[in-house]
């Protein structure tokens, strides 16, 4: 079988789209590899880039991104995102350690 059949695209998703989520993802992978950033700073940088919040909201999910507030004195939050690490990555897309088998 050949992926377009095990792996159908929905209706109405053209290539175009897929290309753009595509090189959101890209984008944010590249952002991310120097090291974490605010998340103000990630949507200020993809919009500069011409992706949209819902292309980084995509990107995001599909990357696994790890998202964490860090409190800077008192009421100040502000979120971090910052690329999973390989075990934890793996573990979020349906990987598994069998010494942590539950079964």
């Amino acid at each position: 079988m050949d992926a377009e059949r095990l792996n159908p695209k929905p209706a109405g998703v053209s290539k175009e789209y897929q290309d753009q989520r595509a090189e959101a993802v890209e984008s944010l992978r590249e952002l991310l590899a120097t090291g974490d950033r605010p998340a103000a700073e990630v949507h200020e940088r993809m919009e500069a880039i011409g992706h949209g919040r819902r292309q980084v909201d995509f990107a995001a999910k599909t990357l696994g991104i790890v998202k964490k507030q860090d409190r800077q004195g008192g009421r100040t939050r502000t979120w971090i995102w910052s690329l999973p690490s390989a075990e934890s990555h793996s573990q979020q897309v349906g990987e598994f350690d069998v010494t942590n088998w539950p079964g």
